[in-house]
């Protein structure tokens, strides 16, 4: 029981974290009025020209990390690297002990 609180409260947390990364990103395109790429490398997600919006992810799946390379991020809407409008977006993690786990946004 102990091991699926621990395994909850970690998704949670990875969860918020990215949410929040997300959200700053909408916040730097609404205040700049201009929207911003996504890109991620060596499990650090950032945003193109920013040497200050960045999150590491070391528990990030690498084909999950491929999804959001070129994502555009403006105040109002997110688009993959192709231009197709996303709502959501899940991407696959794995927790301490080798657990893969799914984590969904909203965008």
């Amino acid at each position: 029981m102990y091991a699926g609180a621990t395994n909850d409260s970690q998704l949670r947390s990875l969860t918020d974290e990215v949410n929040s990364f997300f959200k700053a990103c909408q916040h730097r395109a609404k205040f700049r009025k201009t929207p911003v790429r996504v890109e991620f490398q060596n499990s650090l997600l950032g945003i193109e020209q920013s040497n200050t919006l960045k999150l590491r992810i070391p528990e990030l799946a690498d084909f999950s990390g491929d999804k959001l390379n070129g994502m555009l991020i403006c105040s109002t809407a997110t688009f993959d690297a192709n231009g197709k409008p996303l709502k959501n977006i899940e991407l696959q993690v794995i927790l301490p002990g080798n657990r893969p786990a799914t984590i969904s946004l909203e965008l």
